[in-house]
């Protein structure tokens, strides 16, 4: 007994939520959370079970059980969290034993005494077979868990399990079986109760970063937390990570390790999870051991032009293999990038997962495809690299204007992220097409946001190309592309002493309030606007608002902060017809910063002020605006605010 707990000490202290960072390990009961765990009961339908104690205590479940789902749903920390939970006493009611085994291990071993003596014992242990044999008859309930089928040896001569999974043989253990859901074993009980693990929702997610980073200052608690609620609400390729439970815990410790620094880059997120993967299968010594993540131009090339005929391409196992190789089918498969499309069966089963009717013969897999979006996504942004890259000027015309189309279409955004954020030289080329059209200009900030950080001088040329423009951040754009805006806007002031500067920042009808350092400026989202910005003019479109006298000693005071600022203005609003209490403000930022009153908009035709240094509103004539010429001016806003509201 303590030999075995020994073993699982050495298993549950060293979970490694960041599979390529071998040092970091944690112990399985700091970060476990359940996750919805449903039952496929006798009705045939799933319900939630409370708890992963239920598994073991639930009266529905058999002596046998299969614990299934997808790639990175926690099956084997599932696994480890009951040797966790048996070795600290905690399951003492429940089993007096937990004899855990990972299945990959398996190799030439045909007994389960032997797989006793092999796996969970120490090397120079003088146990015998027989002795394990008689010590396991001393216990009245022992749990067998076996861990990750999917990977198991090929093992055909005397195959225990598969005699245990019939219940030919220790019927009187409670055996829980892991399995990917498209690997399940070809015969079992009819018995056998069926659990499907289905990742994190919204509170699970919650509870996990609560336990990872308990022992962090609560500055870095908090910012990961607001991390982690921006990420998912905000931009969907994270709402696509998040939904597998292994992506989300490589992200919140890369959070940790950071201190709670966010990384602006998706594209540098991916890269993270795919250098995770290939560690994560690495570790679990596969026959093949990769350094990288093997591409396919043919395989990209397929799904980019799937993407564009909106289908999800999907592949029967002989076809991914003759077009792409066995080589690419077998690690992908490994990955879990791809995925079967029909979960194999067995034929007791009357009912699948996605609630279609199973006949009575077994089927076995014969489909596959690309499981996640997000890889679809990456897959063809290295396929727009690839041939923007390699293409010569006369073939590129006619790539770009297939480009330039799409660049009009949402579902191609994360896409053109994708490539601007692999491959610098490609990242010219698509801002050239893109910035074609005024409507992409916020397309090319998110793409720009994707640059390597070590990129200098190609990011001081893609900022100098947006920087031509003006940056709108409008009350119609939701919080994501406001938040990427501002970003940017924080991006290009980190670049200002190489003469970066965003001509005019523009707050259209966005506008809340300066907050009470006077330091930034709040938007109706709550979004805040630092004045480290680098701009030469600050435009608050606020149609038909009224301004207070000390509203707009706040703004003038934010502008003094806004170091290259030389202009602010005010428009489509009402401000007070003399602002004589800001002229102590304003005295000696007068030379430096004009401030305009455009109460009917920026055309030509309509009339404008300048704020003087005695806080009177002239106009371009020097002459100061006067009490009619203001009546006139304030009936008008408040004739359109009146309309507006109507």
């Amino acid at each position: 007994m303590r030999q075995i707990r020994d073993t699982y000490a050495g298993f549950y202290n060293a979970v490694k939520p960041l599979p390529h960072i071998p040092t970091v390990m944690v112990n399985v009961n700091d970060i476990f959370v359940d996750g919805r765990i449903q039952l496929l009961t006798s009705q045939r339908t799933w319900e939630d079970l409370q708890s992963h104690a239920h598994i073991i205590t639930d009266k529905r479940i058999g002596k046998r059980c299969l614990i299934e789902g997808p790639p990175g749903s926690g099956k084997s920390t599932l696994s480890l969290q009951f040797a966790y939970e048996w070795s600290q006493g905690k399951l003492n009611e429940r089993a007096d034993i937990v004899l855990l085994f990972q299945l990959r291990k398996l190799k030439n071993i045909f007994t389960l005494q032997q797989a006793v003596k092999q796996l969970l014992l120490p090397k120079d242990s003088t146990t015998k077979e027989d002795e394990i044999e008689f010590f396991l008859k001393e216990f009245n309930s022992i749990v067998i868990i076996f861990d990750a089928y999917d990977e198991m040896p090929d093992q055909t001569e005397n195959d225990f399990i598969a005699d245990i999974l019939k219940n030919l043989s220790h019927r009187e253990f409670k055996v829980i079986v892991t399995t990917r859901s498209s690997c399940l074993p070809e015969e079992f009980s009819p018995s056998t109760s069926r659990i499907y693990l289905d990742g994190f929702n919204d509170k699970d997610r919650d509870t996990y970063i609560k336990k990872a980073v308990k022992d962090e200052e609560d500055v870095v608690k908090t910012q990961i937390q607001r991390q982690l609620e921006t990420a998912q609400k905000e931009d969907p390729i994270f709402r696509d990570i998040f939904k597998c439970p292994f992506f989300f815990v490589v992200v919140v410790h890369n959070w940790k390790e950071n201190k709670g620094r966010y990384h602006r880059s998706v594209t540098y997120t991916v890269n993270l999870l795919l250098l995770s993967l290939v560690h994560h299968m690495n570790n679990k010594h596969y026959s093949t051991i990769i350094t990288e993540i093997p591409y396919s131009n043919g395989l990209n090339e397929t799904v980019f032009k799937s993407i564009i005929q909106k289908e999800k391409k999907i592949w029967t196992v002989d076809e991914f293999s003759k077009q792409f190789g066995e080589n690419l089918l077998s690690v992908y498969k490994q990955l879990g990038i791809l995925e079967d499309i029909e979960p194999r069966r067995s034929y007791h089963d009357e009912q699948s997962l996605d609630g279609t009717v199973i006949d009575d013969s077994f089927t076995g897999v014969v489909n596959v495809t690309i499981r996640r979006n997000v890889m679809r996504e990456w897959f063809a942004a290295k396929y727009i690299v690839n041939k923007i890259v390699s293409l010569t000027d006369k073939d590129l015309i006619t790539f770009s204007k297939i480009l330039a189309e799409k660049a009009q279409e949402r579902q191609f955004h994360n896409i053109f992220r994708f490539a601007c954020g692999i491959n610098v030289v490609a990242l010219e080329k698509i801002l050239h097409i893109i910035l074609q059209s005024k409507d992409n200009q916020k397309l090319a900030v998110s793409c720009i946001m994707e640059i390597k950080s070590n990129a200098f001088t190609e990011r001081v040329r893609s900022l100098r190309k947006i920087c031509k423009h003006s940056i709108e951040i409008a009350i119609k754009d939701n919080l994501y592309t406001q938040r990427k805006l501002r970003d940017f806007l924080e991006l290009v002031a980190d670049y200002s002493n190489h003469k970066v500067i965003v001509p005019s920042v523009i707050l259209m009808n966005s506008y809340h309030s300066v907050d009470d350092s006077h330091e930034n400026i709040l938007l109706k989202s709550s979004l805040n606007i630092p004045s480290s910005i680098a701009t030469e003019e600050l435009c608050i479109v606020n149609s038909g608002a009224e301004f207070t006298v000390g509203e707009i000693k706040q703004l003038i005071d934010y502008a003094s902060f806004v170091k290259s600022l030389k202009t602010l203005s005010l428009e489509r609003c009402l401000v007070p017809l003399q602002l004589k209490e800001v002229t102590a403000t304003y005295k000696n930022l007068h030379r430096y910063i004009e401030v305009i009153w455009r109460p009917e908009g920026r055309s030509k035709r309509f009339p404008w002020y300048r704020l003087n240094s005695v806080g009177h509103w002239e106009d371009s004539t020097h002459e100061e605006i006067t009490d009619q010429d203001y009546k006139r001016v304030a009936d008008s806003i408040k004739e359109i605010t009146g309309n507006h509201m109507s």
